[in-house]
């Protein structure tokens, strides 16, 4: 990287070099590299990378790019930052670079780098989510049937997942297809919630990924299924660069998410319709109380309970009227005189608006 403006901060196991600035992050390899992605530039399966790279969005750039010109885009800046225009792979998101985490998780002589930047907040979707538009002939509509403007959305999961042996196009897309069961796996773990349904988020919804292999390697990798060792380290490091990327980017962790309102919220009641009775004293002093009691372990336990049957019913896997009874059941037999009020009318009036 001749670009003064970079700084080296990490290479792998087969000498590839992760550069990066306030705006990107490239990784450099030595040769020519296999590999696939789902970017706009040089998308799909290659036999020929020499670089790719990870570009962060400002608000102005969200708002000006127009998508019927992202591989124009996506090619000026692999221009600008000297790299091979034809044989460089990217992917574009709002996070912070600087938030960036690197992963390496190694056995024997196989080692899988995860390098990953993630933001769930305001973009995380459950696969079956109901759309945001429909395409035809590269023209978007809403579901009203109206032209749409095709604006870039800000909260992405982006990871670049770098081998050290040599995985032909089959396995790559077997790698890929473990490393997104892997995304949607913490995103479970933590209790992400979908922002367009009551589900717990599986990914967000624009979400980018490469793969690279070293296919001078003299080790030969076919399988990278749940059931390798392959498929465990594509796993492990997936699972933990999210975390951590999610983490610095959006602070969030198992020790926020252990928050009786964070778990009542993906369910996206109103809760000025649970105020709606109070009085402005009676509203002031219910919060004031609640807030003394999100994070009470006990308090966070019981909720938990409320939102698998909640879930439970929502997926037929119980019927309501069995999810009522055992909910309430729950609530009478747990909660004491000396625990929250406010929770137990909270969980009360969430049971009674899923379940009754």
């Amino acid at each position: 990287m001749s670009n003064k403006d970079f700084k080296l901060i990490y290479e792998t196991d087969s000498h590839d070099k992760v550069y990066t600035n306030k705006d990107f992050l490239i990784v450099e390899f030595p040769y020519g590299r296999n590999g696939v992605s789902i970017s706009y530039l040089n998308g799909g399966y290659r036999e020929d990378l020499e670089s790719v790279f990870n570009q962060h969005l400002s608000d102005d750039e969200i708002n000006e790019i127009n998508m019927d010109g992202i591989v124009e885009y996506l090619r000026l800046k692999a221009k600008s930052l000297d790299l091979n225009v034809d044989k460089t792979s990217s992917l574009l998101t709002h996070a912070d670079i600087r938030n960036t985490s690197i992963v390496k998780k190694s056995f024997e002589k196989i080692s899988v780098t995860a390098i990953t930047t993630a933001g769930t907040k305001v973009n995380a979707v459950r696969a079956g989510d109901p759309a945001s538009y429909y395409e035809e002939n590269h023209i978007y509509y809403d579901l009203k049937g109206n032209k749409l403007k095709k604006d870039m959305d800000v909260g992405t999961i982006n990871i670049i997942l770098i081998f050290n042996c040599y995985l032909d196009e089959n396995s790559l897309l077997n790698a890929l297809m473990t490393a997104t069961e892997a995304k949607s796996a913490i995103l479970q773990q933590q209790q992400i919630p979908s922002q367009y349904s009551s589900g717990i988020a599986t990914g967000t919804g624009t979400d980018g990924i490469i793969l690279v292999s070293d296919k001078k390697s003299d080790n030969i990798v076919e399988n990278a299924g749940k059931h390798s060792k392959l498929g465990e380290l594509i796993g492990s490091a997936v699972m933990d660069s999210i975390a951590e990327a999610n983490l610095k980017q959006t602070w969030i962790s198992p020790s926020s998410q252990s928050n009786v309102l964070t778990l009542l919220y993906r369910y996206k009641l109103d809760i000025n319709d649970f105020y709606k009775d109070f009085t402005e004293d009676e509203k002031e002093n219910f919060i004031k109380s609640l807030q003394g009691e999100i994070h009470n372990p006990k308090m966070v336990a019981v909720t938990l309970t409320i939102t698998h049957i909640i879930d439970d019913v929502a997926y037929n896997l119980m019927a309501s009227r069995t999810g009522y009874n055992l909910a309430i059941s729950i609530i009478n037999n747990l909660f004491s005189s000396n625990d929250s009020r406010e929770v137990k009318r909270l969980l009360l009036y969430w049971i009674d608006y899923y379940l009754k």
